[in-house]
Order: C-alpha cells, then structure tokens, then sequence
C-alpha cells in the first residue's frame, strides 16, 4: 500500500522552505519586509516598463518585467499570510478564522494593525499596541493625503514591524530576515537623494534659461505683468473681436489695383463695423494684451482673440495698400499701422503670438510688392525706409521660448497634482494604488520630464544666436522623440516636437525682407541687368538668394526647406514683381 502520509513530501517540504519560517513573528516581518521591498522596486520596474514600451512594441517583454514585479511581491505577501495566521491562532483560535484574517491583512496591510492589536493586549505589549495604532494612522493619512518626499505607507509598515517584533514568540528573532528591509529603504533613500539632485539641477536649468530669455520665468511673475495688459474688454478691442470675421481673405493678384479696390470696397460693406473698430484700435499705443485664465487656470489655456483679429487687420490693409499703391501718404500710413499690428503681437511673446507676428511681417513686405514695382515713382531711399530695419526676431523668439517653458511648467504641476492629489470619490483603483505607493516616483517621474524640457529650450535659445542657417538649427535643435518615448515623457511628447520648426518661420521673416532690398537693388538696374548686385544668403540655408527672370517681370528666391527650387504655391520661398515693361 502507499502511505499517504508521505504522499508529495518533497513538494511540501519545498513548500515550508520556501515559504514558511519556524518563528510565525519572524515569517509575518520577513513577509511585511519583503513586500516593501517589492513596493521599493515598482518604480524601477515602471522605468524598466517605459524603456521597454519605448523601443519594442513586443508584449513578452512588457509581460516579463511585470510579471516578475506581481511574482515579487506575491511571495512576501504569501510569507506574510502563514506567518499572520499563526500569530492570530494565539488569540483567535479558530483555524479557518485565522487563516481568512491572515490572508485578509496579507492582502490588504493597513488591517493587520487592526486584527494584531487584540493580540498584543492580550500579551500585554502597550508599546506595540501604539505602533499598531500609529501603522493604521499613518495608512489612513496615506489613503486621504499625497506626500512628495517619502511614503506614508513605508513609514507605517515600518509602525507594523515594530508592533510584529513585540508579539511574544519562542524562537530568537534573526536579524538575517530584515535584510528586504534594509534593501526596501536602501531604494527609498536612492530615489530620495535622486529626487533632491533632480531638484537641483532643475533649479540650475530654470535660472540658465531665464538668463537667456532675459525675464522671470516664474508663473507668479507672469500673470502680474498680464494683469497690466490692455484687457480684451476694453473698446475699441471688445468691439473689434466681436466684429472679427473669417471670411477675409486676399486671394488675388497684389498687383490688381482694380482687383484690390473692388475687393476692399466690398469688405467696407460687408465689414463696416470692424474696419471702424480697427481704425480706432490702431490710434492706440502698442501694449502688452491681458488674457483671461482658463477655468482650470492652466496657462495653456488662455484663450488669445486678438490675434486673429491682428492678423486680419493687417490683411485690410494691404488691400489698402493694393488699392492705391501710388499714394505715398496712404502706403506710409498703412504701412506703419502694419508694424504696429506686427508689434501688438510681439509684445504678447507667447509662441502662437511670435507666429502671428511673423505672418502679420510677411504680409507687410509682400504688401510693398506694388509699391517696389513703381520704383521711379518712389526712390530707393523711400522704398528701404518703407522696409525699415530688422526686427529682433531672435530676441523675440526667446522670449515666447521662455512663455513655452512657463506653459510647459504650469501644465506639469497640474498634470502632477492630477496624478498625486486626486479625489479619491473619483479616482480609479491605478489612480488610488499610485497614490499610495509612488508619490515619490510621481515627483521624479514629472522632474525628469522637466529637466528633458529644459534642456530643449535651452538648447534651442542658445541656437538662436549661433552663425548657422535656420535647416542647421533646426536640426541640431530637434526634438528627441525616441528618449522621451523611452522615458514617457508625457508633457514633452505633447508640448515640444514642433518648437525648432519656428527657427525656420523666423528665418522666412529675415528671407522675405532681404528678398525686398535685393528686388530693389535689381529695379536699380533693371535697364542694364549685367550690373546685379551681389545677393545676400538666405537666412534658412545659408545659399546665395537667386535672381529670375518672369514673363512679365522677375522674382527673388532661396531655395525651399527640401532643396528644391520652389514652384508656383511655395509663396514662403520667393518674392515676385509684376512690372509693365520688360526687364530687358
């Protein structure tokens, strides 16, 4: 016969090694130091996680790592139970009720306080009573309250080993099982003092920047100068936003005079209320405008009217110009409304405003386009005082760099706030279990996001200034997609991919207005062509501007962003004159 008293013997006794130890308090805190240690290690195996999900789209690397994270923590949870149940047996006899409440408090810590206080009163320990008390204190302000520094829910396991260590055993306690512990605040005190150096160095970063865009980069600072602006409801600008229409267009041919006068006396009729309210808008003083925070007072979501109402001021009045390009009084005039136009935007030096404010330029030079072409009516002298000096495109465009990081700062904190400090009627168990676990890992995670920002902004003021073509800058400034999706960088992802195409939006400003003083050069000499004047590189490639001849005048072009001489509707990449008679 087969005894079955030996029946899978070695399987057990496998078993009890594995997971069981002779002390029941020694295998209960063996258990609870394991589990902490487990906990420790989640955000390494999240940073494990998000290296994965960043360079391989495969699921058996992802399930690896997590499924050796769950294994982790499992074992200390089930060396936790079969220790509890054993310790609970002292006070509550039953076996199946021990067994339920061991695997209850293993499952689910902060009850272990609960159902282990009757154990030490029984026994007599007050001072492992108030350690249990303190444990199941410190879990409930760790299940309502965020902490940024050190988990609550650490320092209240470490309340419950106290109270484990005071319950009465015969076995001598062995040091030997607290080493999870020891490696448990070993990774605490790594994610610490990573934390601090995170810190520091982002301090460090802020200050460069600042010292680069020349201003405060402080959120604070910025809604106290927005609280000075000229607010959006004040007339004549209340009246011009809400007169404001899509439906202006300058679809024709700039040199149309007949065109332009047609088309702007049917904006008159069709808009007569705004064009009033822009006529009195352009009296006033260039200013900064005021924006109204959103209603979750996130900086990204001001909301900016002006600026298309801008931009379609400046359209009406290069019709204006168009219209009637042979009155000198009236191109000055419209000409200098359309810097202030520019300058209303520029003052605003958020990055949407720097790009108005560039178009709104383009508009300007390409409005003057008519007016060049009469050249001999008009003197070289006229004309390039008409074009005026360059803008400080560069300055400018550090400026909205240093709005950008304001903006990328204040949707962080929010985004992390979210994250950590979140209703708990509302939140999602994953929301509720970060919470508890990874406040710490939260604030380095969002660090590091920052710090990976930083270092983009500030690489991309200091390009500004370098002697590079905008391509050049572009490329030393793009953006590292593969890091921050290795690295989950979520703000990142969704705030800086696009910022170093601006570099190039600035160089067709700088282009366009070089391309207007070399078509004036030409016109200079346009009756012997033999007589060019040298041409100045393009600012986006750094190649000599091109002259060609047209069918009924000529154009002045760089090349497009791709290398290629631009076509027809590549209107960034050149710079036409219509004229009456031939070039010849």
């Amino acid at each position: 016969m087969k005894n079955n008293v030996l029946k899978h013997c070695k399987r057990k006794k496998f078993f009890y090694r594995l997971f069981m130890r002779k002390s029941p308090r020694t295998g209960a805190m063996f258990g609870l130091a394991w589990m902490n240690m487990a906990i420790a290690f989640i955000p390494f195996f999240a940073l494990a996680l998000f290296q994965v999900m960043g360079r391989w789209n495969g699921f058996l690397p992802f399930f690896t790592i997590a499924f050796s994270a769950v294994l982790l923590y499992l074992y200390g949870m089930i060396c936790c139970a079969l220790g509890l149940e054993r310790i609970f047996h002292q006070t509550y006899k039953a076996k199946k009720l021990c067994n339920f409440l061991g695997g209850v408090c293993a499952w689910i810590p902060p009850l272990t306080g609960v159902f282990l206080i009757p154990v030490l009163i029984q026994r007599k320990r007050w001072f492992g009573v108030l350690s249990a008390l303190a444990g199941i204190v410190l879990y409930g302000i760790s299940f309502y309250c965020s902490n940024t520094v050190f988990s609550v829910v650490f320092f209240a396991s470490v309340c419950y080993l106290t109270a484990l260590s005071l319950v009465q055993d015969k076995y001598r306690f062995s040091k030997i099982f607290m080493i999870p512990f020891g490696i448990a605040v070993l990774l605490n005190l790594f994610l610490f003092f990573w934390h601090v150096k995170l810190q520091m160095d982002v301090r460090y970063k802020h200050y460069e920047l600042a010292r680069l865009v020349g201003r405060s980069l402080n959120i604070d600072d910025l809604w106290d100068e927005d609280a000075t602006g000229f607010s959006p409801d004040k007339e004549p600008l209340k009246t011009l936003i809400a007169k404001n229409s899509d439906g202006i267009d300058i679809d024709f041919d700039l040199h149309d005079s007949s065109a332009a006068k047609k088309k702007l006396l049917e904006i008159n009729s069709q808009h007569a209320g705004f064009i009033s309210a822009l006529e009195q808008f352009l009296t006033l003083p260039v200013h900064y405008v005021a924006h109204k925070k959103s209603d979750d007072g996130l900086l990204m979501g001001v909301n900016m009217p002006e600026l298309n109402v801008l931009r379609n001021g400046a359209r009406i009045l290069l019709l204006k110009i168009a219209a009637d390009p042979e009155n000198k009084q009236n191109v000055e005039r419209c000409n200098t409304e359309l810097k202030k136009l520019r300058d209303w935007s520029l003052h605003n030096r958020f990055l949407l405003s720097y790009l108005v404010a560039v178009a709104i330029e383009r508009i300007r030079i390409n409005a003057l386009r008519p007016v060049i072409a009469r050249y001999g009516y008009y003197s070289s002298s006229e004309l390039k005082e008409l074009i005026g000096p360059e803008v400080e495109w560069n300055r400018f465009l550090r400026l909205a760099y240093g709005d950008e990081a304001i903006c990328f700062r204040d949707s962080l904190n929010h985004l992390q706030n979210m994250a950590v400090s979140a209703d708990l009627s509302t939140a999602s168990p994953a929301l509720i279990s970060l919470k508890k676990h990874l406040p710490l890992f939260i604030s380095l995670h969002f660090l590091r996001d920052y710090d990976f920002a930083l270092d983009n902004y500030i690489a991309l003021c200091k390009l500004t200034d370098e002697e590079l073509s905008a391509l050049d800058k572009c490329r030393k400034g793009e953006f590292d997609e593969k890091s921050a999706q290795c690295n989950f960088f979520i703000v990142s992802s969704m705030l800086l991919p696009s910022l170093n195409s601006t570099i190039k939006h600035t160089a067709s400003a700088m282009d366009i207005r070089k391309m207007a003083l070399c078509a004036i050069g030409v016109m200079e000499r346009k009756n012997d062509l033999s007589l060019m004047p040298e041409f100045p590189l393009a600012a986006l490639d750094h190649q000599p501007l091109k002259f060609e001849k047209t069918n009924d005048g000529f154009r002045i072009y760089s090349h497009t962003a791709d290398g290629k001489i631009p076509g027809e509707k590549d209107i960034a990449y050149y710079y036409q004159l219509h004229l009456k008679c031939d070039c010849k």
